[in-house]
């Protein structure tokens, strides 16, 4: 029982937490995520590619609120369940509303997936990435997550 008090608790705090990022600047301004994934792996070989293309705009396209392009070398150990991604990613962002300017973002990154089975049923995927960021004006940053 206290197992399912866990797991309701932890799934009320996940809903909690995406309701309140999901309120932007206007609760009442639309707004849409164009989204694109791929992971293509080449023959008879343990490299690879990945990558994810988003737009992400106010307005359904007409207030740019970010555009982040993010390609990936994957590499998969023989007889391992873990996926090794080191890539670039460009990302710009602009301000909610109608001025124009916009910041842009350099990022490299490398990243590790790997997979854990909890019991019959559920199959969890992990991500670890680590990031060097160049902000347009700001200094250089790193993020861990």
């Amino acid at each position: 029982m206290k197992f399912i008090k866990s797991i309701l608790l932890a799934f009320f705090s996940l809903i909690m937490n995406i309701s309140y990022a999901q309120q932007g600047p206007d609760e009442d301004q639309l707004g849409a995520w164009y989204m694109y994934f791929f992971n293509k792996s080449f023959e008879k070989s343990q490299f690879g590619i990945q990558g994810d293309y988003q737009f992400r705009y106010w307005d359904f396209g007409g207030d740019l609120e970010q555009v982040l392009l993010r390609t990936g070398v994957t590499y998969r150990p023989k007889n391992a369940d873990i996926l090794f991604t080191l890539g670039y990613g460009n990302i710009t962002s602009g301000t909610f509303g109608e001025r124009t300017s916009t910041t842009t973002e350099s990022r490299v990154y490398q990243e590790a997936l790997f997979t854990q089975k909890i019991g019959s049923r559920f199959l969890l995927t992990h991500r670890i990435r680590s990031e060097q960021r160049w902000v347009e004006d700001q200094d250089f940053r790193t993020r861990n997550r």
